[in-house]
């Protein structure tokens, strides 16, 4: 063959007839290429590789069998002609062997990029405190979904609406918002629109109810949503009734003796309470702890003050008092029969009929209430068994009574028990009437904090309990109860009280007489010691009655105003000041008809106009004239009207 005709062969056809010589067969595989050496494939996707067998000459060794491999198939797999798959993100090594001879290429498994977002779980309002859960979908150029993604999620303002890491979408407060999808650089938006939750009903508490004129209170407003939750919305109050007021935040004043309503509205929702304001005139009062009852002549018992143990006669007032139950002007006592006589104790409320059936009411830790058991009652109970008396007295943690045939009876805590009795917490106790002695002859009973005082019908005094602070006026100090009555000493007693610690009577000539604790002075002799024994009250007056408090006593003067002596630290003397007195100083004002003393405060009703009045500590509403003192402040210095009354 000529140069020319060999010059004009293709050149695959002269390496063809160049290879003639010396077959291939017969040379060995020297190396193995795989191309691409380095490339990547996207997750899901495929991708041929080839493998390439050279001699040690760099000669091409054609089709010699090939045996593929994936160190890593968990990322890619490879199949029998070279054919690559990525199964998740990462680096595979993928190796080509040839008759013992192996390359290998390395392959990156990459996401599938995302061309777009979308946002599921969208409604068209959401309320406040409610949430949506959003979802985030990402869709490759295809508009396949791509799973396993990280979606980052975003609020334009998250005090309207936050969103979680996890989609969840909460209503803080109206307005709208915008939250925002993001995935690997690629976003969504959607408006959040917040609107409160509507409202399904609106009830005023209560829907009616009965005040003293004078009074104030708040009623409230229940606010239910569609969802069932509490709800608080702006209040509109309102009243076209003279008997009573209402202020912008719905605290009622009672005006006028007469029937009133009012009116909340809330959005387009209004409901109405109706208001039934009272006034009552009391012929008696009696006060104890942090409470006072008053007594009309129609025999309607209305309290005030103290109200955690249910002595008004009521579960709740819808008052607050330094965190307590109470009510700061007087309430009726309900399911009571006409009464005679009205006794506050400590925690505790007795009332007399006039038939001779006593209810107790209040706390009952000590089975003060007499009725079996150690259960409060809010709820006037009849003292057990069928004893009528005709004297009663509330104490400390106890009470008692003189029978109408002059047996003496008390139940409750019960400090000169003998081995052996009924406990309560404890601490020997009664819970329905004991008998005291064997003797028929008492007209009157006082029960004071842990001790009591009888008098006789001859006017003979008599007194038990304890006596560590000479209280029961035999003329010892004692940590030993005193177990039965003990003479006095003192003969034509017209009255009797019994307090924390000490004890007075009235003589029928209206002299008074005190025994027991004298620290702060509330024996009235002039003195700031105790006594174990009777004591005259100093000066010259007479009086008619005598109530005791925890350290001050007062009394009703047979002439002039009232006085008082003792602790006056909270202006429970009535004299304008704090100052305390060993013997009587005159309380400002008119002539007393009645007195009570609580712990840290008195009530007396004054002749001018007939009305009760209160001053000293009003802690707990215990004045009546619609004040709370501050803590460890008095309430009034002076004599304060009580509301609810003519």
């Amino acid at each position: 063959m000529d140069s020319e005709r060999l010059a004009s062969l293709p050149i695959a056809l002269m390496v063809a007839l160049a290879g003639c010589g010396e077959p291939t067969e017969s040379k060995g595989v020297s190396t193995v290429h795989v191309e691409p050496a380095t490339t990547a494939i996207l997750l899901g996707a495929s991708l041929q590789l080839r493998s390439i067998a050279l001699t040690a000459t760099s000669d091409t060794l054609w089709d010699r069998a090939v045996a593929w491999m994936s160190e890593a198939p968990a990322i890619a797999s490879v199949g029998s002609h070279g054919r690559v798959v990525g199964l998740r993100l990462g680096d595979a090594r993928i190796v080509a062997t040839v008759e013992g001879v192996s390359g290998a290429a390395t392959v990156s498994v990459r996401p599938v990029p995302v061309r777009a977002v979308e946002i599921g779980g969208v409604e068209s309002e959401l309320w406040v405190a409610h949430h949506w859960q959003l979802t985030a979908t990402a869709r490759d150029s295809a508009g396949s979904v791509l799973t396993g993604r990280a979606v980052i999620w975003f609020s334009s303002d998250s005090a309207v609406a936050s969103v979680a890491q996890n989609g969840i979408v909460i209503g803080r407060r109206p307005g709208t918002a915008t939250v925002r999808a993001e995935v690997e650089g690629v976003a969504a938006s959607v408006s959040v629109p917040v609107i409160p939750v509507p409202i399904a009903r609106i009830a005023l508490t209560p829907d009616s109810t009965a005040m003293a004129r004078e009074a104030s209170r708040e009623l409230a407003l229940l606010i239910v949503g569609v969802d069932s939750s509490r709800l608080e919305r702006p209040v509109a109050w309102s009243t076209l009734t003279p008997a009573v007021a209402v202020d912008s935040m719905g605290r009622v004043t009672a005006v006028a003796v007469g029937t009133g309503s009012v009116t909340a509205t809330v959005e387009s929702l209004a409901d109405t309470a109706r208001i039934s304001v009272y006034a009552a005139r009391f012929v008696d009062v009696s006060a104890g702890g942090a409470t006072a009852c008053g007594l009309t002549a129609e025999g309607e018992v209305y309290c005030w003050g103290y109200n955690a143990d249910g002595e008004l006669g009521r579960d709740s007032t819808g008052e607050k008092c330094w965190g307590s139950s109470c009510s700061t002007s007087p309430v009726p006592v309900g399911d009571l029969p006409p009464v005679a006589a009205v006794s506050v104790g400590n925690i505790h409320v007795c009332a007399l009929t006039p038939v001779g059936e006593v209810y107790c009411w209040g706390g009952n830790d000590r089975g003060q209430l007499g009725r079996g058991g150690t259960t409060a009652s809010a709820k006037p109970e009849p003292v057990s068994g069928d004893l009528r008396f005709a004297s009663i007295s509330a104490g400390g943690v106890h009470s008692c009574g003189v029978t109408l045939g002059g047996a003496l009876y008390c139940w409750g805590m019960n400090v000169a028990a003998a081995p052996g009795t009924e406990l309560c917490g404890g601490y020997p106790c009664a819970t329905t009437p004991l008998r005291v002695d064997a003797e028929s002859d008492y007209a009157l009973v006082r029960a004071g904090t842990v001790h009591s005082c009888a008098a006789t019908t001859t006017g003979r005094l008599r007194c038990w309990g304890t006596r560590n602070s000479g209280q029961v006026g035999d003329g010892v100090f004692s940590d030993t109860p005193q177990v039965t009555p003990v003479d006095v000493g003192l003969d034509s007693i017209a009255t009797i009280t019994a307090g924390w610690a000490h004890t007075c009577a009235v003589q029928r000539s209206g002299l008074a007489w005190c025994w027991g604790d004298g620290g702060e002075g509330q024996l009235g002799d002039g003195m700031a010691t105790r006594s174990s024994i009777p004591v005259a009250v100093s000066g010259t007056g007479r009086y008619s009655a005598v109530a005791l408090g925890n350290w001050h006593t007062c009394a009703v003067a047979t002439s002039g105003p009232g006085q008082c002596w003792g602790q006056g630290t909270f202006g429970q003397l009535g004299v304008g000041g704090t100052s305390g007195a060993t013997t009587p100083v005159t309380i400002q004002g008119d002539a007393l008809t009645g007195v009570a003393a609580g712990d840290l405060f008195t009530c007396g009703i004054f002749s001018g106009d007939g009305l009760v009045y209160c001053w000293g500590y009003s802690l707990k509403g215990q004045l009546g004239n619609g004040t709370v003192s501050a803590l460890g402040e008095p309430g009034s210095l002076l004599p304060v009207r009580v509301h609810g009354q003519p």
